[in-house]
């Protein structure tokens, strides 16, 4: 079964990715999918490129040899049955509950970066046929060895996360709260001005907006800015005021009849 992966933007720069062809790159990602969380996959070039590249006209096996020859996948053999192996896998996607779903020789371990994976080889081994050597140089990421645990399987940089104890400067700004209007509320001289300049008179919209909102319950009486309230009830005004005919010398007659 696929899983989601990360991709660390190092990898795009790393001098081994970019040393394959582009098709080859596409593969290598999509392996990641298709390995189990230790860096394993079934190696299969059919299934590969019905799952990866299904509407590629593409060689997977001889791309598969390309990321062979580059050292970013390796081929191993248990009980007649053929896998892969992603080099630094483990080491850099770090899934919180890692599944294992194929078999790992010991001796690809730190091929795949598995912690705990040793270059050593065991006492059992001796007269055996020689491990793999150790991979050369990480393939992602570029800043850090170090790999945070991470629920869908990928590396991410870890940043600081930022206090919120009180008295921090990290604290978020306090929800403003609107207010009623004040009992003894009378419109200042900026306000009367604007209503003034909208042809109104201040007194006489101020008492009827004054009894408006003292009237208003519930929250709907509170407001924010009461300054802004004003003006948008004395442009309301203006608009429900009746439109005065033109003067009398500006209505044109034609034949007997105003237009």
């Amino acid at each position: 079964m696929a899983r989601i992966r990360s991709v660390h933007p190092g990898l795009f720069t790393d001098e081994a990715f970019v040393t394959v062809s582009p098709l080859a790159r596409i593969l290598w990602i999509g392996i990641w999918t298709e390995c189990d969380d230790q860096g394993a996959f079934e190696w299969k070039p059919v299934t590969l490129k019905m799952r990866i590249l299904p509407v590629d006209n593409v060689d997977v096996p001889a791309l598969l040899a390309e990321l062979v020859a580059a050292d970013m996948i390796r081929a191993y053999t248990v009980d007649g049955r053929q896998y892969g192996a992603v080099r630094n896998f483990a080491k850099f996607q770090r899934p919180k509950k890692p599944n294992s779903l194929h078999p790992i020789p010991d001796e690809f371990r730190t091929y795949l970066g598995s912690r705990g994976a040793s270059s050593e080889p065991d006492d059992d081994d001796a007269g055996g046929s020689s491990p793999p050597a150790p991979p050369d140089g990480p393939l992602v990421p570029q800043k850090s060895e170090i790999a945070p645990q991470m629920e869908d399987g990928g590396w991410r940089e870890e940043k600081e996360t930022p206090s919120l104890r009180s008295g921090s400067k990290k604290d978020p700004p306090a929800a403003r709260r609107g207010t009623r209007l004040p009992p003894d509320w009378q419109p200042s001289d900026r306000e009367r001005a604007f209503a003034r300049q909208l042809g109104l008179d201040p007194d006489a919209v101020a008492e009827r907006f004054r009894d408006y909102w003292h009237a208003k319950a519930g929250k709907d009486g509170a407001k924010l800015d009461w300054p802004a309230t004003w003006r948008n009830w004395c442009r309301t005004e203006v608009e429900r005021l009746p439109r005065r005919p033109p003067p009398q010398d500006e209505i044109r007659f034609s034949g007997g009849m105003p237009v």
